[in-house]
């Protein structure tokens, strides 16, 4: 077939182009990466792919920052790229060429204030919420949340700041007039949000998780239901294994048989695992297993004769939350001494969306301490409370400190 449908003039080309871009890729790896990423920046899933592949050749790819980062993505040093701003989706790159040239003329940005004060010309409230998520300004800011939740006060503040420029104040009144007049420059008190929220707003802008990964937080729950992590997989013969993995890809085919069989891909961090789900199992669960899900996966493990390296034919799935049913026997609350009253009020009504049938909840156990004593309170058997995330959530928010007690 090539002598007549790929000639000898395109062999020749395509063959000096490969191994031109395998010596920039072996001798200049973070500077190779970093233009093959720019290139296809506007293409998310690329990016993704990119920034996994930098990964696996020992580059550090850096969160993207406010104050170092270029539109385009740009090595740092030999073994490190910098994020590039215009991979942030929802920032646009007109803004973003704004800000870059307002810190090479006046100076890295010293906090949200002064970004606003210098760039807020230039950007809007949602270009600011897309480089918070993104983590843009953590250099700046731990507090994500604080900064998002002060974005309208800053802008606010930087556009009065900018009109009593225009009218002089400051040259007549000097500084007080103008913190008077624009109010505190004092990110709002707030709570940081949850790690999970964290992590969900750098995949929406980013595409993929930067700064963490989701199954982190269940990592010590994990140890417990799981046989061991995805790189330590290996075939063994009629032997079922028992992971777990957030799902980052579903799809499904059609059979010769017409019905359909599903396809996953697993991720816990440590590697990534293909799962086949035959036509049963697949229509059991498809309407409750879906992506960014963390979900235990029970089969056997096997070579993957197509693709290369191992897959796992499945035999059930089941979500984190359905898990803890099956392998908990309680959630704890711990509560001390001079706990309001009110509060226990306000657990009965945030507890009341959650009960469930005895088949598919747990119990709530209180372990209460004062200086005299220490008591348990168990919640009454016919009351059961379905334990996902959402639940243990709202009581961690609620200062309850809840614990899936493991049988």
């Amino acid at each position: 077939f090539a002598g007549y449908g790929f000639n000898k003039s395109h062999s020749a080309a395509y063959a000096l182009v490969s191994y031109q871009s395998a010596w920039l890729k072996t001798h200049y790896p973070a500077e190779f990466m970093a233009a093959q990423i720019s290139s296809d920046m506007d293409n998310t899933e690329k990016v993704v792919h990119m920034v996994n592949e930098c990964g696996s050749m020992g580059l550090e790819v850096l969160a993207p920052n406010v104050n170092t980062g270029e539109i385009h993505f740009k090595p740092h040093g030999e073994n490190t790229v910098n994020y590039g701003l215009g991979g942030i989706k929802g920032a646009g790159e007109a803004a973003l060429e704004g800000v870059i040239a307002e810190r090479k003329s006046g100076g890295h940005y010293t906090d949200l204030f002064d970004f606003c004060l210098r760039a807020g010309k230039k950007v809007n409230k949602r270009v600011l919420d897309a480089l918070v998520r993104a983590g843009a300004f953590d250099s700046l800011h731990s507090n994500r949340k604080a900064v998002l939740d002060s974005i309208p006060m800053a802008l606010k503040q930087a556009v009065q700041q900018i009109k009593n420029d225009e009218f002089g104040q400051n040259d007549l009144f000097g500084e007080m007039l103008s913190v008077e007049a624009t109010g505190s420059t004092q990110l709002l008190d707030v709570a940081e949000m949850p790690e999970k929220l964290r992590l969900k707003g750098e995949k929406e802008t980013l595409g993929l998780y930067m700064t963490g990964h989701p199954i982190d937080i269940y990592r010590q729950e994990l140890t417990t239901l799981v046989t061991g992590n995805l790189a330590g997989l290996h075939p063994e013969k009629w032997k079922d294994r028992t992971v777990a993995g957030l799902v980052v890809e579903l799809r499904n085919k059609v059979t010769k048989s017409g019905r359909r069989m599903g396809f996953a891909t697993l991720d816990d961090k440590t590697a990534r695992l293909d799962i086949v789900m035959r036509p049963e199992l697949y229509e059991s669960i498809k309407e409750t297993i879906k992506v960014d899900m963390v979900v235990l996966i029970t089969g056997e493990v096997a070579e993957d004769t197509f693709n290369g390296g191992i897959k796992m034919d499945a035999k059930t799935i089941v979500s984190l939350a359905e898990a803890r049913v099956d392998k908990a026997k309680a959630i704890k609350l711990t509560v001390h001494e001079g706990f309001p009253q009110q509060r226990v009020a306000a657990l009965k009504v945030l507890l009341s969306s959650y009960e469930t049938e005895v088949t598919r909840g747990l119990p709530i156990i209180i372990d209460y301490t004062n200086s005299v004593a220490t008591v348990q309170m168990k919640s009454h058997d016919e009351r059961q409370f379905f334990p996902d995330d959402e639940l243990l959530e709202a009581l961690f928010a609620e200062g309850w400190q809840p614990e899936v007690i493991l049988s």
